[in-house]
This record gives structure tokens, C-alpha cells and sequence, in this order.
């Protein structure tokens, strides 16, 4: 998912389908916004451009089994019970990923070049620069990466 600087909520459901919605604070400038997705044999790109300069708040509901690869220049992303791998990658604002139990991941690796690293699950809370936090495991499913230039991650 490529998507223009926003909140971004992701959100893992029973449902087979992927449903987009986009909230503004004016209505009259939704023609604006431009959602693109291609996509088949399980593997889909979804692309959110234009729009209002601020206070665009994107949700995407998607099957819980879902791998994520997300690009976002500036915003707040959360991640909420879906299960998959995780790339994401952020220059500017939040990750907060919840739902999802810490011996499901085979390795985690969560960066900041400015801001805080916290993983509740995992007892760390690291701020500053050039913050880190990496965990390999033999015994989990997925993969998490997630790297925000300034800002915050949080593993709940």
C-alpha cells in the first residue's frame, strides 16, 4: 500500500474483501481523493493520492491473514488484529501495531532515526536517536519491519 500523508487504519476482519474508506472534515473535497488497487491470486497494490492537505483519515479493512507492505510520507499508521507479515515504512509519525501475540513473529525489527521505541510484550522503551529494537525467534509465523525517520513505534 502506497498511500499520501494521513491516518491510516488497517484493520484485520473475518470478511474475504478489502473495503476502503476516507473521512475529511469537508465532504465537498472527496472528489479529490484518488484510491487505486490492482490486484489477483491474493497479492493486490492499493494507492491513495490527492486530496485535502490535512485531516484525512483512510480505513482499510482487510482479511486478518494479510501480509502488509506500507509506504507513508507523514502520518499516524495502525495496525489492529491483522496477522502477516509487516513492512512498513514511514518518514514522519506513529506505528502503533496491536492484536497480534509476540510468539507469532519470527523476527522483529522496529527503527526510529529520531523519536521512541516501545514493545510493551517485550519490555523495552528505547527514545532518542538511532533507536532500535530487534528480536529473532525460531518459532514464529511472520516478519515485522517497521522504520519511521522521526516518531514513534509501539508493539502492543
Amino acid at each position: 500500500m502506497y498511500s499520501r500523508s494521513a491516518e491510516v487504519n488497517l484493520v484485520g476482519t473475518d470478511s474475504r474483501e478489502i473495503r476502503v474508506t476516507c473521512k475529511l472534515d469537508h465532504e465537498e473535497e472527496a472528489g479529490r481523493v484518488r484510491i487505486a488497487y490492482q490486484g489477483d491470486h491474493g497479492r493486490g497494490e492499493l494507492a491513495l493520492k490527492g486530496g485535502p492537505d490535512s485531516n484525512v483519515r483512510i480505513t482499510i479493512e482487510m482479511p486478518h491473514q494479510t501480509h502488509l507492505h506500507v509506504r507513508v510520507p507523514a502520518g499516524a499508521i495502525h495496525v489492529r488484529e491483522v496477522a502477516g507479515d509487516k513492512d512498513i515504512d514511514v518518514h514522519a509519525g506513529e506505528v502503533t501495531i496491536t492484536g497480534v501475540a509476540p510468539d507469532e513473529y519470527r523476527s522483529v525489527d522496529a527503527e526510529v532515526d529520531i523519536g521512541e521505541v516501545r514493545a510493551k510484550e517485550y519490555s523495552v522503551r528505547r527514545g532518542g536517536f538511532f533507536r532500535s529494537f530487534k528480536r529473532s525467534s525460531a518459532e514464529g509465523l511472520y516478519r515485522l519491519d517497521a522504520h519511521i525517520i522521526t516518531g514513534s513505534i509501539q508493539l502492543n
